[in-house]
């Protein structure tokens, strides 16, 4: 019988626009390649309501691995993500279980060390919740990967990532944990980080100045010093 593998979306952003989701579906093809009956889906939508938390409960019971895909925020992961650990401490999904976690943390850092902390948050609640910890892969300059589809298909940037998700399947396939070279696939920039930064920052300005923000260095509520 196929193991199932669950890939829980953290991303508060609902369709393809996330990096999370982009990344994901990069994963499930890999996935699904080594006959993984594989799906994803999203913590946010379902964890607001009582059926969604019954879903999600649902579908957790029938995976064999679960696969947290989220962003970092404030170096840490989402809200939703949180709550779901909580909850599933709380109700107890996992006792008597023998799964597998496993994590994709995403990051807008050019560095994908900042997702380090976020990876150890996984870890630890694998250790909570007495799952078997397979390892976890950390990705930088996330929003790239939405932004500049086109472009990395044309370079094929994208297969340098697909690599890394091969690697992960195939430790899964094996029931190993995924090699720490997967991880370094993904740990190293795709884009030069001053080229990244310049074009993140030229970003923020159109959007500001299109939201009417000209001056970002303005701070219209700050006291003046008397």
């Amino acid at each position: 019988m196929n193991k199932k593998v669950l890939l829980l979306c953290g991303s508060p952003k609902d369709g393809k626009r996330s990096a999370c989701a982009v990344i994901g579906e990069r994963f499930l093809i890999q996935l699904r390649r080594k006959n993984f009956s594989a799906e994803m889906r999203s913590i946010g939508r379902l964890i607001k309501t009582e059926d969604g938390v019954e879903k999600l409960d649902a579908l957790i019971c029938r995976s064999d691995i679960i696969v947290f895909i989220s962003p970092v925020y404030l170096d840490t992961v989402p809200s939703s993500v949180t709550r779901l650990m909580e909850l599933s401490i709380r109700k107890k999904y996992f006792t008597g279980t023998q799964k597998i976690l496993a994590a994709v943390s995403v990051c807008g850092y050019p560095e994908s060390f900042h997702n380090d902390t976020a990876l150890m948050v996984y870890k630890q609640f694998a250790h909570e919740a007495g799952l078997r910890w397979a390892g976890g892969i950390a990705i930088g300059q996330g929003p790239a990967y939405v932004y500049a589809q086109s472009i990395f298909r044309i370079l094929g940037i994208y297969r340098k990532m697909d690599r890394a998700f091969d690697v992960a399947a195939q430790a899964f396939d094996e029931d190993t944990d995924i090699p720490e070279g997967a991880a370094c696939i993904t740990r190293r920039s795709i884009i030069p980080d001053r080229v990244y930064t310049f074009v993140a920052i030229l970003i923020v300005r159109l959007l500001s100045a299109k939201c009417g923000a000209w001056n970002l260095c303005k701070r219209p509520y700050e006291r003046s010093a008397s």
